[in-house]
């Protein structure tokens, strides 16, 4: 039998990405991934290969449906479009998502001033 998966994208991801994200979206990520690991391992303990092939393949499409339905409209939007096969794409897709949209919220509020004040 092969050994259950490990929570280990977002935390990697975490570590290797120094971009400053929300960390809400982060601990939310890493809540979702790691209840989704807990569920697995106890789900798939004295199955069959097969039976935790199909065990693992369904909570993984439930916990990428459950994930998307609970971020920002404009991130879920984006993550329903692209089609993405995983939970892990999934997970990493939406916290570059959410960087690009901090990043256009940042560079709008820069642009938006006022051109009578003095500087």
């Amino acid at each position: 039998m092969p050994p259950p998966p490990s929570p280990s994208s977002v935390s990697e991801t975490k570590k290797s990405d120094d971009r400053a994200c929300d960390p809400a979206t982060y601990d939310y990520t890493a809540r979702v991934e790691l209840e989704l690991y807990r569920l697995i391992n106890e789900m798939i303990k004295d199955k069959t290969v097969t039976e935790n092939r199909t065990i693992i393949k369904v909570l993984k499409s439930q916990a990428k449906n459950i994930f998307v339905d609970e971020l920002y409209f404009q991130i879920r939007t984006v993550l329903r479009t692209m089609k993405l096969n995983n939970f892990e794409e999934m997970t990493k897709a939406a916290l570059e998502e959410e960087q690009a949209l901090e990043n256009f919220k940042t560079k709008s509020e820069n642009t938006n001033t006022n051109m009578y004040t003095k500087p």
